[in-house]
């Protein structure tokens, strides 16, 4: 029996780690960055992002009912808002939020538990150190685009990963993500509800994102389904299939060190309240 070249061994894997590493740390750094909000003019950019999304594009909301072409609701005087930067042009080009519980209703808390009921969303315990994930989006031009923008030089395999960057980035992209659940961390929130297409829930699934399906597809700005995120558990499911993806989502492990620390708190307030 033909046995294989060891070149062809090295050479093959040699070949793997470099496209697990620029795939996610090198490409994706490359044309992307994000930007938690905290001026008014940067949540209006986010408002307009959704608006074209939601409103002019798929037409999921009214047009009519938002003044300036800015969508938002009552839920984004507390949300905590995300913008997706990218670096070649600098124009912002998606978004995402993160809604706290509040803590003086927590049966109205997120948009989620007036469009789907489950024990999941009703129960206080878990609703105290959970958060919605929601109006995560990013503009039709700007889904699964993986050109490096004024980029001259490449070296020979770079004509590869770029092809097989544009399957890594199209489906959120990751650093919506990884800023969704820095922003959980800072509230103190280890568990996210959101409510998205299967399509995505399979993508994140494959990231090694742990999507608990709490309930059916329902019509929900088209055909969603509802599904709630162990955060902490996630980056250590990830770290555990995909380290190079694990060390850019948890910043090396500064994310996930972050969330061991919110989870043990949460765990043992559970612990004494019950």
């Amino acid at each position: 029996m033909e046995q294989e070249s060891p070149f062809n061994s090295i050479h093959n894997e040699s070949l793997r780690k470099y496209l697990a590493f620029k795939s996610y740390a090198y490409i994706y750094e490359q044309l992307f960055e994000t930007k938690i909000v905290h001026r008014e003019r940067d949540r209006e950019k986010a408002f307009r992002i959704r608006y074209d999304i939601y409103c002019a594009e798929y037409g999921f909301e009214d047009a009519k009912q938002f003044e300036r072409e800015l969508e938002k609701d009552s839920f984004d005087d507390i949300a905590q808002q995300v913008l997706l930067i990218h670096k070649p042009s600098g124009e912002a080009v998606g978004t995402a939020r993160v809604i706290p519980p509040n803590a003086r209703e927590l049966m109205g808390s997120f948009p989620l538990q007036e469009a789907f009921n489950c024990s999941q969303l009703s129960n206080e315990f878990s609703l105290q150190r959970m958060g919605e994930i929601s109006r995560l989006c990013v503009l039709k031009d700007f889904r699964g685009k993986a050109n490096l923008d004024g980029k001259t030089s490449y070296n020979p395999l770079d004509a590869i990963y770029g092809k097989f960057a544009s399957k890594l980035i199209k489906f959120g992209p990751i650093g919506l993500i990884r800023s969704a659940f820095e922003m959980s961390a800072d509230r103190k929130l280890d568990r996210a509800c959101a409510i998205m297409e299967t399509r995505l829930i399979r993508s994140l699934e494959r990231l090694g994102i742990l999507c608990d399906r709490i309930g059916p597809v329902i019509d929900y700005h088209g055909k969603r389904q509802p599904v709630i995120i162990d955060l902490h558990g996630s980056l250590c499911n990830i770290r555990a299939r995909q380290k190079s993806l694990w060390e850019m989502i948890s910043y090396n492990g500064a994310l996930q060190n972050r969330l061991d620390i919110v989870r043990d708190h949460n765990d043992m307030i559970a612990h004494r309240a019950a």
